[in-house]
């Protein structure tokens, strides 16, 4: 499949990251059981049609899934710089992870927001504190 096309039609799972903490925006990747990626950018907490985020911003990412007996499994690696984040201390950053489940049409999310606002909702996602010299 191409990259950033809707997953909504299959399982895949969802990492947003709000590097800026800045509770309004946020970079989102996505993959599902075939390898497919899509990314986009939420801004100011603004849903869209087409899924999470404008799929309009493609990030330098690298991610692989593979179909097991159990399930699926994924591993994703995201550089710093995708993410406009240079060296720092004490980082704190949003963070929220989605997992879609199509036969089930189940959501679930690291930390829970109410369903009308979706992924979207970067101002509920949970954090990530206490990271020191990250980047370096």
């Amino acid at each position: 499949m191409r990259r950033d096309v809707s997953q909504e039609l299959d399982d895949y799972f969802e990492i947003i990251i709000d590097s800026a903490h800045d509770r309004r925006n946020a970079y989102v990747f996505q993959i599902n059981p075939l390898g497919t990626q899509r990314d986009a950018l939420i801004t100011e907490e603004q849903q869209t049609d087409g899924g999470d985020g404008d799929s309009g911003w493609d990030g330098v990412w690298t991610s692989e899934a593979r179909v097991i007996e159990q399930g699926w499994t994924a591993t994703v690696s995201i550089p710093f710089s995708t993410l406009n984040f240079m060296q720092s201390h004490n980082v704190a950053w949003g963070l929220n992870f989605k997992r879609f489940i199509r036969r089930k049409n189940e959501e679930d999310i690291w930390s829970g927001w109410r369903r009308v606002h979706g992924a979207a909702r970067i101002s509920q996602a949970g954090e990530l504190r206490g990271i020191s010299d990250i980047g370096s």
